[in-house]
Formats: C-alpha cells, sequence, structure tokens
C-alpha cells in the first residue's frame, strides 16, 4: 500500500516537469500557439462573406437557401444569378419570387431583396463602402 502511494506521489511530482520539458522541445506547440491560431481564424471569419439567412419564393411559398448559398462563397464573394435552378426548386410555380438575404461582412450586418433572374452579387456596395460601382443590383433593400 505504500509503495502505490509513493508511486502515485512520483507521477504527480513528474507530471508537471514533463509538461514543461515538452513545451521546450522542438515543434511543440504550446497553448498560446493554439490560442494565437485560434485568434487568426476568428478574425478571417469576421473578415469573411457569411450568409445568416436566405429566403427565396412567393408569399407563404418559401425555401430556406441558407446553406446552400454558403457554399456558394468563394473567396469572401457569392455571385449568382437568382433562378429557379440556382436556388434550389421553384417554390411557387407561376408566381414572381423574391430572394432575401441576411448577410454579415467584416463583422456588419445587411440585407438584401432580390427579383427572380436578378443577379446575386455579394458583398454589395454598401457592405464594401461604396467604392466600388459593380452594377450590383444585390444592394437594394
Amino acid at each position: 500500500m505504500k509503495r502505490i502511494g509513493f508511486v502515485l506521489l512520483a507521477a504527480c511530482l513528474a507530471l508537471p516537469l514533463a509538461v514543461r520539458l515538452e513545451a521546450r522541445m522542438p515543434g511543440a506547440r504550446s497553448q498560446r500557439d493554439d490560442r494565437d491560431q485560434r485568434d487568426n481564424r476568428d478574425q478571417d471569419h469576421r473578415d469573411s462573406l457569411v450568409i445568416n439567412r436566405a429566403i427565396y419564393g412567393a408569399g407563404k411559398k418559401m425555401h430556406d437557401i441558407t446553406a446552400p448559398l454558403n457554399a456558394e462563397v468563394h473567396d469572401g464573394r457569392l455571385r449568382i444569378p437568382v433562378t429557379n435552378g440556382t436556388m434550389g426548386g421553384d417554390p411557387a410555380k407561376n408566381k414572381p419570387k423574391t430572394l432575401q438575404v441576411w448577410y454579415t461582412f467584416k463583422g456588419r450586418q445587411f440585407q438584401v431583396t432580390l427579383n427572380e433572374n436578378d443577379m446575386l452579387d455579394l458583398p454589395g456596395r454598401e457592405a464594401l463602402g461604396g467604392d466600388r460601382d459593380r452594377g450590383n443590383d444585390g444592394d437594394r433593400h
């Protein structure tokens, strides 16, 4: 019984020493390195375009297309025609449809509403500070 107690005591004393030695080894990552990488990922996420909600349709017949639109975001941009084919089908046959998108860009939230056959081009001029004229129909409210 005394031996088990001694082994446990020795292990408790050796563990902190082993952790410190491992942190000094080449190629070892510290908790600070992990935190810095997490902060960089968070910063990248804040600087990117994120579709918070997107619905397409007419009246009460609306499709939630948030996930499919997020999948189409590349290099912080989303440019896609608003058609039944690109919006996952026709939720309201023979009715004019709209697309409503709530998105975040560089930590700021925006909303845009487009008609069927318009071009969704995000981030819109408003999100970019109005410094770029791209003929974007996607910044109407």
